[in-house]
């Protein structure tokens, strides 16, 4: 999940309207992440933060990346 995660982020955040929770998973350059998409829109909406989907969907992607840098041995993120 963690490369998922950190596409997903990086797909609703780049672009004019930033980062808003709004990707299109039918949208041939967010191929590969409808099932990603989902399982994020489903455990924002089971855990209920008080942040919005885009934000959640950001700091899943910033996490993401923290824990790939762990996972390979580096601390040289964000």
């Amino acid at each position: 999940m963690i490369p998922a995660w950190v596409q997903q982020s990086f797909h609703d955040c780049v672009g004019i309207s930033g980062c808003n929770g709004c990707l299109d998973p039918n949208h041939p350059s967010n191929r590969g992440l409808k099932e990603t998409i989902a399982q994020s829109k489903a455990l924002y909406e089971r855990l209920n933060p008080k942040i919005s989907l885009a934000d959640f969907m950001a700091l899943q992607g910033t996490e993401a990346a923290k824990a790939g840098a762990t996972a390979a041995g580096t601390t040289a993120v964000m």
